[in-house]
């Protein structure tokens, strides 16, 4: 899967994104191949030959509150 969509059938319109930019908006921490190496991990317990997980990230995503505009 490469592109995220979604399409918005009263006005007939197709919005669609990649992948990458969708994981970016949403916080993700490592890049697409390594959650997907993650996600085989989880989902085989780790049989198959799956890779590890990526380790955790060293510090988290900071995200910006509302409130903090306001101070």
């Amino acid at each position: 899967m490469s592109t995220v969509a979604l399409y918005l059938s009263r006005q007939g319109v197709l919005i669609s994104w990649s992948t990458e930019n969708v994981l970016g908006l949403l916080g993700a921490q490592h890049d697409l191949p390594a959650l997907r190496d993650a996600c085989r991990y989880a989902l085989t317990d780790g049989q198959d030959d799956s890779p590890l997980p990526p380790p955790a990230p060293l510090t988290p995503a900071a995200q910006q509150m509302l409130s903090d505009e306001f101070g």
